[in-house]
């Protein structure tokens, strides 16, 4: 420990219980010099020299003083400064968290006050409402939204295994709703609405993709399809609208050539009969999607893929037209509907061997038999609009029946190609619902088409 300074007593700057200790320090020390000078002046010394000897001979009272009062006291002296300075360090750190304390309080205060104002505009504002499942809605009408189609059968059917996962009925203002759906690809089907629209028998595996040994269910044969809709969880889907009108015109065919109904070759006899082939745009329904996307959204189409409109004329002497048309539908024969829009109509005139018989119909051996000629026979475009009838004639050259003898005498059958043309084209005025055109002014007559 070092020394204390001359200048300065240790009991004068000390508490009361160091003053003690100093005292008992200064007193001891006194008895110790006087204890020396006494020994010293034994040896004959005077007292005040024998003092004077005892004190040089033990140094500085003062220094020794105050060595012995540190030694006595410095622990404490130590512990005092350490106390202090803990002291210091606590009041600083008190004065730092109470400052911290009244900013986090002030802070405290401003998200009291933003949560408060939060929560006020939210009581105002109007109440949302409660999230819906996705479904699947829409109007159906027929020529015109003005035009509702009340009381209509739709089938919602779910892609790509169109299975039927509601059947539903329009309202009196032709809406519906599906009502909950879970996330998925689904699609709209819909027979057409019309007394013309022929009912079909179709195997239940060809309409809905179930299992071949399914029994005949009848059917319309036209039906629409809307595009894919996708539900998803978080997306609403605009609602559907859907024209179930059956647009339907009539094609009447009038067969202007003579041709017998029968011609010999040697000891054979050939069947004669006028063949006309329809090519249309329709697609087979229900879509699936495997396959081709169809021109436009939504399709129209038949769901037996398997019927044709194609035509085969036998001979008829009062050459009295036919309609164009499916020939067992729910229409009378003398006058069937087909879908308005664009067709492509070849005829051929076509044999069959009657002895003996030949397999396969007369139209099979025309178009996709032995008969096939050795050019394509030109085809004509027709259009068929709403309502409309158009009458088209169907000629052969006035040689046909050489032709026919000298082809088969050459290959053993015969084909020959014709002409279709349209002669024209009127409106039919409209009928009640479940009543078709009235055609006494036409010659009825009838139609087969091609097995």
């Amino acid at each position: 420990m070092p020394d204390t300074p001359q200048s300065e007593n240790p009991s004068s700057q000390t508490s009361p219980g160091s003053r003690d200790v100093s005292d008992a320090i200064a007193a001891e020390i006194q008895d110790h010099l006087a204890s020396a000078a006494e020994k010293i002046a034994r040896q004959g010394t005077d007292d005040e020299q024998a003092r004077q000897l005892a004190a040089k001979n033990f140094g500085n009272p003062e220094q020794i003083q105050r060595r012995c009062w540190w030694i006595q006291q410095g622990d404490q002296v130590m512990f005092r400064g350490i106390a202090v300075t803990l002291l210091v360090v606590l009041c600083l750190g008190l004065v730092a968290m109470g400052f911290g304390n009244w900013r986090l309080n002030a802070r405290l205060e401003e998200l009291t006050a933003v949560i408060t104002e939060l929560s006020k505009r939210q009581s105002q504002a109007p109440a949302r409402e409660p999230k819906q499942p996705p479904e699947i809605s829409g109007h159906c009408y027929l020529r015109d939204r003005a035009h509702s189609a009340a009381g209509a059968e739709i089938e919602l059917r779910q892609l790509p295994g169109l299975e039927v996962v509601r059947r539903l009925r329009t309202d009196h203002d032709g809406r519906f709703r599906s009502g909950p759906l879970i996330p998925g690809d689904y699609c709209i089907l819909a027979p057409l609405a019309g007394s013309n629209n022929p009912t079909v028998y179709v195997s239940e595996h060809l309409f809905t993709a179930e299992v071949p040994s399914s029994p005949d269910v009848p059917k319309p044969l036209y039906w629409i399809q809307t595009e894919p809709l996708y539900v998803r969880q978080d997306a609403s889907l605009s609602p559907v609208e859907l024209d179930l009108h059956f647009a339907a015109g009539y094609v009447v065919l009038d067969p202007k050539s003579e041709f017998p109904d029968q011609v010999e070759v040697g000891d054979k006899q050939f069947s004669l009969s006028a063949y006309v082939h329809v090519a249309d745009d329709l697609i087979g329904l229900p879509w699936r999607p495997s396959e081709r996307l169809p021109p436009k959204w939504p399709a129209i189409g038949k769901i037996d893929r398997e019927i044709t409109l194609d035509c085969n004329i036998p001979h008829r002497p009062d050459h009295s037209p036919v309609a164009l048309g499916v020939n067992f539908g729910s229409a009378p024969p003398e006058f069937r509907a087909i879908p308005a829009g664009r067709y492509r109509l070849t005829a051929q005139l076509i044999t069959s061997q009657k002895t003996p018989p030949v397999f396969g119909s007369a139209g099979a051996q025309g178009f996709f038999g032995p008969n096939k000629p050795s050019a394509p026979p030109p085809a004509t475009e027709i259009s068929v609009a709403d309502e409309q009838t158009t009458e088209v004639e169907v000629r052969f050259p006035d040689d046909i029946v050489e032709r026919v003898r000298r082809a088969i005498e050459a290959k053993g059958y015969g084909a020959v190609n014709g002409e279709v043309r349209v002669v024209s084209t009127r409106k039919e005025e409209s009928q009640p619902e479940g009543k078709l055109p009235d055609r006494s002014s036409a010659p009825s007559g009838d139609s087969e088409s091609a097995e």
